[in-house]
Order: C-alpha cells, then structure tokens, then sequence
C-alpha cells in the first residue's frame, strides 16, 4: 500500500479500525508532512498502539479509541480501512455525506458498494486478497 502513486503525500489520512497500527504507523513513518489519526475501539489494539506511539517517533500520529462512524471526516485527504461488508455499506453512505471531493479511499478486501475503483490491486497472500483505490466520486 505504500507504494500506491495516489497515496497523498500532505493532509490528512484517517485508518478507520486501525487495530495494531500496521498501516498507520508505516505511513506515518513514510510521510512526515500527512497528518496521520488512526481509530479503534478494541481495548487491547488501541492500547497496544498507544504504547508503541509512546516509545516511538511519530509527530504526525495520533491514535483515538473512538467509534469513526461517528467523527467527521470531511477533512480527509485520504482514508484507509479493512472491514467487513456490513460496516462498508454504511461507510459509503458516510462517505459520500462527509468527504471532500477527490478524497482517496483504499478498502482491503472489501469494496465500496456500488462505487467504482480507479484502482485495483492484487496482493500477493494466500488469499489473492485485493486493495481497493477510489477517489470520492464527484
């Protein structure tokens, strides 16, 4: 996912269910000037990013025990999140209610219902499992 040419480079970048921090720390770490917030509800997860943000140098990390259907995110310049279906049907509709236009939107495995990618990108597991790149439809 680092490697994605449609990656924003400045901003801001929202991990939505960011469990143990596997992408929003790299990116983070990848780019220094994109404002990084990443989002879990799960105790032991968020506690345990908690604690690698505290011993480590990330600036431009900061990571909420917060339900994200319920921030706004009509400041992202991109977002990020691995969910199961239900939730990406009721993230679409989030979505397209609170998002700038040309906002980035990568999915990993599921899709947003109903939208078309600008991208899609097989990794190479066990699962051929797919990453998806949209840019909020106009």
């Amino acid at each position: 996912m680092l490697e994605c040419p449609l990656l924003p480079a400045q901003g801001t970048f929202y991990e939505l269910g960011s469990g143990w921090g596997n992408i929003a720390f790299p990116l983070a770490k990848k780019f220094p000037n994109l404002s990084v917030c990443g989002y879990e509800t799960s105790l032991v997860p968020y506690m345990f990013t908690r604690l690698r943000l505290a011993i480590g140098s990330y600036p431009n990390l900061k990571i909420y025990r917060a339900d994200f259907f319920t921030i706004p995110l009509n400041k992202s310049s991109g977002i990020y999140c691995y969910l199961y279906p239900g939730a990406m049907q009721k993230l679409k509709l989030k979505f397209e209610q609170e998002l700038p236009a040309d906002c980035i939107v990568i999915t990993n495995t599921f899709a947003v219902p109903g939208w078309k990618p600008d991208k899609v990108i097989e990794i190479h597991d066990i699962y051929q499992s797919k990453m998806y790149v949209y840019r909020k439809p106009l």
